[in-house]
């Protein structure tokens, strides 16, 4: 197959592997080959397409945040050929959820609809924060007022079995991507070099985060390459979460002391 243009793509999970899939101006359904190798534990995506046919295969393009990029895909009959060939206990796993679970609900709704462990937004923390700090203006002593800020950060951290990359982890967050890394680097965990983000001494010896290998097809050779991206364990975020949830706690706490003295004038 030729280059081709997607127009809709739906980011999903398997197993928490990220995974694209690419709904083509025909209504053909196709999937990232780099992303699809990674969850079959295949190393060299270029071994593995070698494997397919050339109406299995191709090259499309997708709009992302830095512009158009190709990436290289395969069609569904190219996917089941790869997930007849890996031996892995994941490959029949990844086959019948892509066959009962995802492609139903592509064709039906256009999308797939993640279940995820609901997390708080923003405003009801908010609202929890403030309604404890009332309660402590008038009821609590100095030892509650200390403990609480640590009760509200426990309900902000949602379960996950691996580490995040900044943008996933501003969505579990719920604070977006770039506030994420501005924490990482005023906080000391992360470091900007030539451009990209780089777990710092600091980070790496708290275990807040970590730099790991992700494979990526090169744009323009179409080779398999290797590059380090910056992640965040599930300590970093929790400590993320943690932080947030005692500054608005604290924030609140401040304006309600504030009414309080305005009442008593």
């Amino acid at each position: 197959m030729g280059e081709t243009l997607v127009t809709e793509i739906t980011l999903f999970r398997f197993e928490n592997k990220p995974l694209e899939v690419f709904v083509q101006c025909n209504g053909d359904i196709v999937f990232d080959a780099a992303e699809v190798c990674r969850i079959l534990e295949l190393s060299h995506v270029g071994s593995a397409l070698r494997v397919l046919d050339e109406d299995e295969k191709g090259v499309h393009t997708k709009h992302t945040l830095g512009g158009e990029q190709k990436a290289a895909f395969i069609t569904e009959p190219g996917l089941y050929k790869l997930i007849s060939r890996s031996r892995k206990p994941e490959a029949k796993r990844f086959d019948r959820w892509v066959r009962h679970d995802v492609l139903p609900q592509i064709r039906k709704t256009g999308g797939y609809a993640v279940q995820a462990p609901r997390a708080l937004t923003e405003q009801e923390i908010v609202a929890q924060a403030l309604q404890i700090t009332t309660r402590q203006v008038a009821e609590l002593t100095a030892e509650v007022t200390v403990l609480r800020p640590q009760a509200e950060a426990l309900k902000v951290i949602t379960e996950a079995d691996s580490d995040l990359g900044v943008r996933d982890a501003g969505r579990e967050l719920q604070i977006g991507q770039n506030r994420v890394v501005e924490f990482c680097l005023k906080h000391g965990w992360a470091c900007r070099e030539g451009g990209k983000l780089k777990a710092a001494h600091y980070g790496l010896d708290k275990k807040y985060c970590r730099m790991c290998a992700a494979p990526y097809t090169d744009r323009f050779t179409g080779e398999t390459k290797i590059r380090e991206d910056f992640r965040l364990t599930r300590k970093g975020i929790e400590r993320i979460a943690y932080r947030l949830a005692k500054q608005l706690t604290a924030n609140r706490e401040k304006q309600a002391q504030l009414a309080c003295e305005m009442e008593l004038h």
